[in-house]
């Protein structure tokens, strides 16, 4: 089972302050967190995605 990577906008974009994005992961131990798909994968999720306005 793998990921896809998350492409968020910008949010809470206050004037006065600088905004953070924290993320956490969780894998099982000894498998790497970030996890290389394949093209035949990412098109079987296509219909997940949601695009741009």
């Amino acid at each position: 089972m793998s990921a896809e990577r998350a492409h968020l906008p910008p949010a809470n974009n206050l004037p006065d302050t600088r905004s953070q994005l924290v993320v956490t992961m969780f894998a099982p131990p000894g498998t790497p967190v970030p996890t290389v798909v394949g093209a035949d994968e990412l098109a079987e999720r296509q219909h997940l995605r949601v695009t741009a306005p």
